[in-house]
């Protein structure tokens, strides 16, 4: 069914249909209602009452909806935390920064460097870049078995850390006419069995030959077996072994050798 709507000729400038709308179930829908003809100041109120129904139902924020307490709970809370955090947090001169280790400098042991005992030590002749590494042991003495005078860089080195120096200049084995004095080695025995010497190095030119026939009569006092003493022995001589080091070694008398018990090391 149509229906006509016959508008006035004054109120043709504006026209505002208003239609209701309203969400029903399907089947308690009504007949559809026809639109209305309003006026100027019709539309106008319309408009002004659609406008403060809107706001009415605009959902408030969070902050238009809290009551005075608990925007004061809020505050009080937010001075916590804050309060809170610089407790915890660390100042400036509490804060630990990390510091780079200084690299120290290289160590080089001399030539063919090991320990004898505690205390003793042997190796080869020493040059200057093994003095920091000769300092670092602490030595009180160096026994010294070459029959030259000892180098100007290595006495400027014992002078300056006020090393004592003992120097038995012996020659080392050689076929036919040149031999180890075995009395230079009982004086060079008795000065190293003295604690007070201690700590000692013992060197020659390599520190095989000569140190090693040193150190072979003092593991006779020690009572060290034969075998392990020429074990010793050819493993800091390599391919350079004596026999006529070995046979002086084995003949060797250490019984000569007389020391004070007082002033040994308990190693003996």
């Amino acid at each position: 069914m149509s229906h006509s709507i016959t508008i006035p000729q004054e109120q043709k400038t504006l026209q505002i249909i208003k239609v209701h709308q309203v969400d029903y179930p399907h089947h308690l829908l009504i007949p559809h209602k026809p639109p209305e003809v309003i006026n100027n100041k019709q539309a106008q109120s319309l408009q002004t009452s659609s406008d403060q129904g809107s706001e009415e139902k605009k959902p408030n924020d969070g902050s238009q909806s809290l009551n005075q307490n608990e925007i004061q709970n809020l505050k009080q809370s937010g001075s916590q935390s804050q309060s809170q955090s610089q407790v915890t947090s660390p100042s400036l001169s509490q804060v630990q920064i990390p510091v780079p280790i200084p690299r120290k400098k290289l160590l080089i042991p001399p030539l063919n460097f090991a320990m004898v005992a505690p205390g003793v030590y042997r190796s080869g002749y020493p040059n200057r870049k093994n003095h920091p590494f000769l300092q670092n042991l602490g030595l009180k003495s160096i026994l010294y078995l070459v029959p030259e005078e000892y180098s100007a860089v290595n006495m400027e080195f014992v002078d300056k850390q006020s090393i004592k120096l003992f120097h038995f200049g012996i020659s080392g084995n050689k076929e036919p006419f040149v031999h180890i004095p075995s009395h230079v080695i009982e004086e060079a025995l008795r000065t190293l069995l003295d604690v007070g010497n201690h700590p000692i190095l013992i060197h020659c030119n390599k520190g095989k030959h000569r140190t090693g026939c040193l150190v072979g009569c003092l593991r006779k006092i020690q009572r060290w077996s034969l075998t392990y003493i020429f074990d010793e022995y050819r493993r800091f001589a390599g391919a350079k072994i004596r026999l006529l080091d070995q046979q002086f070694i084995e003949l060797f008398d250490h019984s000569n050798v007389h020391f004070k018990l007082s002033s040994a090391p308990n190693w003996v």
